[in-house]
């Protein structure tokens, strides 16, 4: 994680923000979502999540423009972010921006059921119904790069290793 304002914090520090944002993000359900189309027409929405092995995964429905995106495009954005409520000023409400590439995680993937299971952990037996609808289908989004702001002046780059590190905490407790 780097400082773009210049400060050169010591490992330590890197370490202190890398845990506040794992912390931040294992707050959050759901996630602000944007994707283009082949167009280049974008579309803002949001999707549940959960992470493991440093991804991000999301189960949606191809009836959604969202999903036909990720399938013609394989690129997203999310958008993690403070509620306006919980915020003490709304220009530098704390939030995690990604940039991801999206893949398919096809049914008959070995790792399609045990991600579901931890869906069904996370969100309860709308899963059940969910995972039955052969319109939903599972995605991957592997962070590839992102930018954490704890407030002004407190903006900090990640890189893929960064956010995999980050993703790879216990964030679906």
């Amino acid at each position: 994680m780097t400082d773009p304002c210049g400060n050169s914090d010591s490992e330590a520090a890197l370490q202190k923000h890398y845990q506040s944002c794992a912390v931040f993000v294992g707050k959050r359900q759901s996630a602000m979502l944007a994707t283009v189309n082949s167009d280049g027409m974008p579309d803002a929405s949001y999707a549940p999540f959960i992470c493991f092995a440093g991804k991000i995964y999301i189960f949606v429905s191809e009836l959604a423009t969202h999903t036909r995106n990720l399938m013609e495009t394989r690129q997203a954005s999310l958008l993690f972010i403070e509620d306006e409520a919980q915020a003490n000023q709304p220009f530098a409400r704390r939030r995690l921006n990604i940039q991801c590439k999206a893949s398919e995680v096809p049914r008959q993937d070995n790792q399609f059921h045990p991600i579901l299971d931890r869906f069904r952990e996370r969100f309860g037996p709308v899963m059940d119904v969910l995972s039955s609808l052969k319109d939903f289908h599972l995605f991957c989004l592997g962070p590839r790069q992102g930018c954490y702001v704890e407030g002004f002046g407190r903006a900090f780059e990640l890189d893929e290793v960064h956010l995999q590190q980050i993703f790879s905490a216990d964030l679906n407790a």
